[in-house]
């Protein structure tokens, strides 16, 4: 029996919907990764506002993590799947 996944989607900020895991979603979750950590470098040490947005940091590396997982995942299955039909 086959089991299907539920495709997920994200939306990006432009309002696109895309496949998670998609380049670009991953293109995305980088821009913001970048944005983030160089707002949290102007920010004081030990305040509010670094602590949060170092929060914000961990939160995007970790979907980006998923995201490459998913990415991987879905390119794995698509050359085996290749393979097959070659052979």
């Amino acid at each position: 029996m086959l089991n299907e996944r539920k495709a997920s989607t994200y939306k990006t900020t432009s309002g696109k919907v895309v496949a998670f895991g998609s380049d670009e979603h991953i293109n995305e979750l980088q821009d913001t990764l970048e944005s983030l950590v160089s707002f949290r470098d102007t920010r004081k040490r030990g305040t509010a506002a670094k602590t949060d947005v170092t929060r914000a940091v961990h939160r995007v590396k970790g979907d980006l993590k998923t995201a490459l997982r998913e990415r991987d995942k879905v390119r794995n299955f698509l050359l085996s799947v290749t393979k097959f039909f070659r052979n």
